[in-house]
């Protein structure tokens, strides 16, 4: 099982730097892969602003077809651990989102934002790991 950030998926889709590492996690996680709703959103919306809607579209389809599954969680005790996280290690909003899922499936969570998860790796509150 993993949870995938926005970047993880983002790479994949244009092919940049980590991206085989990233399809090779899709791959041996086939069937246990999620994104958060908000971490989907990211990757919608910089697809839209960028390069159109067909293309934003198209890599929703993509997203879909490899089985990653949207969660959108947002129960009281999801919101709580994830205003946790985000009061004691600064992630973005979207991080602290793709994290505190994460911690809730008891599983890694893919990303490229070494700037704000390697803190949040080294402490021990969520295993991270980073496709570049």
């Amino acid at each position: 099982m993993i949870v995938f950030d926005s970047g993880a998926l983002i790479a994949i889709v244009d092919f940049e730097p980590g991206a085989l590492f990233a399809r090779r996690l899709l791959r041996k996680h086939r069937g246990a892969c999620f994104i958060h709703a908000v971490n989907l959103l990211e990757v919608y919306y910089g697809f839209l602003r960028v390069k159109g809607v067909a293309h934003a579209d198209k890599t929703l389809d993509f997203i879909e077809r490899h089985g990653v599954e949207v969660r959108a969680d947002s129960d009281r005790a999801f919101l709580q651990d994830a205003g946790f996280l985000k009061v004691s290690h600064q992630t973005s909003l979207a991080d602290t989102f793709g994290v505190a899922l994460a911690r809730r499936l008891g599983c890694q969570f893919a990303s490229t934002d070494h700037h704000e998860l390697d803190a949040v790796h080294a402490a021990g509150v969520c295993d991270v790991i980073f496709i570049r």
